[in-house]
Parts: C-alpha cells; structure tokens; sequence
C-alpha cells in the first residue's frame, strides 16, 4: 500500500512519527504532503519542505530517508489530489 500523509502545518509532531513509523514497520510505503493554504514563494514552499523532512529526519532518523515530502497548492485538496494520483497513493490520510 502507497499511503500518502496529508499534513495542514508544517511541523512533525509525535503523532505523526507515530503514524509514519507504523505505516514503515508494516511493510507500507509513506510520503508526507504538505497543503499551502494561501499564496507562498518559491522560497517559502522550499523552506517549508526542508523543514518538514529535518523534522521527519529528527524524528524517525533514518527511515525518513525512504519518506517523500510534497508541498502542494490549490483549494479544495485540488493539489493533495494531484499529487497522490502523480506519486501513485493507494489511500491519503488526512
């Protein structure tokens, strides 16, 4: 199963190294999208997926090297659709 983690801020919280390391023991492959909510630079999208994949390294050390991060527009989920059909998700969890 391709899971694809849908996250609405950008910090990587125990919960979600909980899910994520999960999902990884379970045999699961997991990416980590991030929804902008409203007009970003390049520059900021940039900044935002740095930091969620240090945050995923810190936290899940190296099985975060098998975690894609995307940072994604659009409303109404248009871009977390985009991206889940593009990277191949079987499931998204919000």
């Amino acid at each position: 199963m391709r899971v694809l983690l849908v996250l609405s801020d950008a910090s990587v919280d125990e919960e979600l190294r909980n899910r994520c390391q999960s999902l990884l023991d379970a045999g699961h492959e997991v990416a980590v999208c991030h929804r902008l909510t409203d007009g970003n630079s390049l520059q900021e999208t940039l900044d935002i997926q740095r930091k969620i994949t240090g945050r995923l390294r810190y936290v899940l050390e190296s099985s975060a090297e098998s975690i894609p991060v995307f940072v994604v527009t659009g409303k109404d989920g248009d871009g977390v659709d985009d991206c889940a059909k593009a990277w191949g998700a079987t499931d998204v969890y919000p």
